[in-house]
């Protein structure tokens, strides 16, 4: 009866791990979240200077690594923060490491499957041009259980209550 609920790149992450443990799995949440396409990447999904930010980024990095800059996380990841409530948040950040934005990953066994999936939307995510977010979640089918909060991209950092009220709206049946 476990439901994972993954933010934003986790997304590439709760399905992978759904394949491996089905019977434990009752509902899969992706919450602003990347839903990867059967033999994609999490890189395949972003726009293309973006992606090509990133990897250079990463090559520049002496452990392969990257980023954001302060002023993008603070104008485009948690613009609904104050400057200071976004600065703490952005002072905790860890550079991630970049490869595995480039693994393709198998997903015949989650497209294939009927396991119950939700998507919630923060309607004021400004981290992806406008139309990414619903691309990944039309992923889902029609089948996918659809919730949304007002916020950005970091809501469970700027609206963590709303946000809790809003995983538990999309994990009921």
């Amino acid at each position: 009866n476990v439901v994972l609920v993954g933010h934003s790149f986790a997304g590439s992450v709760i399905a992978p791990v759904w394949q491996k443990l089905p019977s434990r799995v009752k509902r899969l949440i992706f919450e602003t979240a990347f839903v990867i396409g059967d033999g994609e990447s999490v890189s395949d999904n972003v726009p293309a200077e973006q992606k090509a930010n990133a990897i250079a980024a990463a090559a520049e990095s002496p452990d392969g690594t990257t980023q954001l800059s302060w002023a993008v996380f603070r104008d485009k990841f948690i613009q609904d923060a104050s400057p200071e409530a976004a600065r703490v948040v952005y002072d905790r950040l860890v550079p991630q490491p970049y490869q595995p934005s480039l693994d393709l990953l198998d997903l015949h066994a989650f497209y294939s499957s009927d396991i119950p999936r939700s998507y919630i939307t923060a309607t004021d995510d400004m981290s992806l041009p406008e139309g990414y977010w619903a691309k990944m979640a039309a992923r889902l089918g029609p089948n996918c259980k659809q919730v949304s909060i007002s916020g950005s991209h970091e809501v469970m950092f700027t609206r963590p209550h709303e946000l809790a009220e809003r995983i538990i709206e999309a994990s009921r049946d």
